[in-house]
């Protein structure tokens, strides 16, 4: 990704106070070739610091000693959440990490017609 942006590593030197000219000719292209080394394997390294922090993520949760999800005869081909058995009211069933939208918010969050036609369908 780097070795199509010598510009950006120009630009890194002359922040760093260095040019070429500071180095014998011989050394040149080593401290080049040595920088470039050192940017790609810090993008190697905050690319997997990125993809770990997304894995580890807050994810939601669900009790599944109160609940389960199998095939709904109610809505062909798809599936639907079932109580396994008497779930007393104000008992917590699961935990959602995202934003909370409102119906009016959700409906006009959809990009085309068929998509807003589901929403209110299920909503």
């Amino acid at each position: 990704l780097i070795r199509h942006y010598p510009t950006q590593i120009f630009s890194r030197c002359q922040r760093l106070h260095l040019s070429l000219e500071d180095f014998p000719t011989e050394q040149a292209s080593a401290v080049s070739s040595s920088l470039v080394n050192d940017i790609q394997n810090a993008a190697i390294l905050l690319s997997g610091i990125a993809y770990i922090a997304y894995e580890k993520r807050p994810r939601g949760s669900s009790r599944d000693d109160l609940i389960e999800i199998r095939k709904s005869k109610a809505i062909a081909n798809n599936l639907g959440v079932f109580a396994k058995k008497f779930i007393p009211e104000g008992t917590t069933i699961g935990i959602y990490p995202g934003y909370l939208k409102t119906i009016d918010e959700f409906q006009q969050s959809k990009v085309d017609e068929k998509a807003l036609n589901n929403a209110k369908r299920y909503t």
